[in-house]
């Protein structure tokens, strides 16, 4: 730690005049920061919080100043210089720690429009932390439409890794929170006489769903996700309809149990929920005859999980709604399942003890 604090005496003690003050008062911010997050790191209780606030300070005090000096000496119409960028998203990382949102995503998108105009080949440590701190930045602001924009920037040019995948997923959940929410303010305005707000109720979800699966298709065309991230998107694919897109995900997942042990040994506890999701898919696509021939297999194979039973019942409620003549089978088989259910105690999911 001396020596950390000793460097930061040599960058303080750089002339302001200096052609190399900006880069001195960087390496000063740099340093602070890194005090700041060694300090905040120790076990609670062991941290010196005066001692972290202080670093923190004079860290956001040093950054603001090279920016400033930066922003001088810059040429418009030329890149960024390299220091430059890396002094505005740090202090862009700083603000989003400190639960400054607004000021963070201030400083992230000119860098996220810097680094779009140039359409880098690959991209690097710094160029993916500019995406994800933007994505996470706009997320917590609540405004969707620009974590979208900058995702999708993410998703056309940024690798196909498990770290920017993971930010992609966590973007994709947040959305489809935000499309429950719109799905139930349209279901609360569909009993009132506010024909203004439903129509725009009904646009807020419209808009937020084709975000969602314009989104995840371009997620389930990614390679480094886990067994986790498949599924939901499929699982989201087929809730909003896109049952085609969620049918392929579905495929995709059993193909690479085909051909990957370790995931096959992963997926195996999720294989009954997953062939249930294929059957909702075929429900959806209405070829009833099929998803029951398949969810009969899926019975005889699990006879004590529930949801194979329910998925039955909505396959056969949804043919009858198409064809009358299934109504007695299906209120058969609902009675049936809560006969079962009732004998047994109503575990939520096995219909035997």
């Amino acid at each position: 730690m001396g020596q950390v604090r000793q460097a930061i005496d040599v960058f303080d003690r750089v002339n302001p005049k200096s052609a190399r003050y900006a880069t001195a008062m960087y390496w000063a911010g740099q340093n602070y920061w890194w005090l700041y997050l060694n300090e905040k790191l120790k076990a609670e209780g062991a941290a010196n919080k005066d001692q972290m606030a202080a670093d923190r300070s004079k860290a956001e005090q040093r950054l603001r100043t090279a920016l400033e000096a930066f922003q001088k000496l810059s040429i418009a119409g030329k890149p960024m210089p390299q220091y430059m960028l890396e002094t505005q998203l740090l202090l862009a990382e700083l603000r989003n720690e400190g639960g400054q949102a607004k000021e963070a995503a201030a400083l992230y998108q000119p860098l996220v429009d810097a680094i779009k105009a140039e359409k880098p080949q690959s991209f690097d440590t710094t160029t993916i932390r500019v995406f994800l701190g933007a994505v996470r930045a706009y997320c917590l602001l609540n405004e969707l439409d620009k974590a979208g924009e900058v995702s999708a920037v993410l998703v056309d040019l940024g690798p196909d890794t498990l770290q920017v995948n993971e930010v992609l997923v966590e973007f994709a959940k947040l959305l489809n929170l935000e499309r429950k929410k719109a799905d139930a303010r349209v279901t609360e305005l569909e009993n009132t006489a506010n024909a203004e707000e439903l129509k725009a109720a009904k646009a807020r979800l419209a808009s937020t769903r084709a975000l969602l699966g314009k989104t995840l298709v371009k997620l389930s065309q990614r390679q480094s996700l886990g067994l986790g991230h498949m599924m939901f998107i499929g699982e989201t694919l087929n809730t909003i309809g896109m049952t085609a897109e969620a049918s392929q995900q579905f495929h995709k997942i059993l193909k690479r149990t085909e051909t990957d042990q370790e995931f096959a040994k992963r997926a195996q506890k999720a294989m009954s929920l997953l062939r249930t999701e294929l059957l909702k898919v075929l429900r959806t696509q209405e070829k009833y005859d099929e998803a029951l021939k398949q969810v009969d297999q899926l019975i005889k194979e699990n006879p004590k999980a529930l949801e194979p039973l329910m998925e039955k019942g909505r396959i056969l409620e949804a043919w009858a709604e198409k064809d009358p003549g299934k109504f007695d089978e299906a209120v058969g088989h609902w009675a049936m399942l809560r006969t079962r259910l009732q004998r047994c105690g109503g575990g939520p999911t096995s219909i035997t003890r």
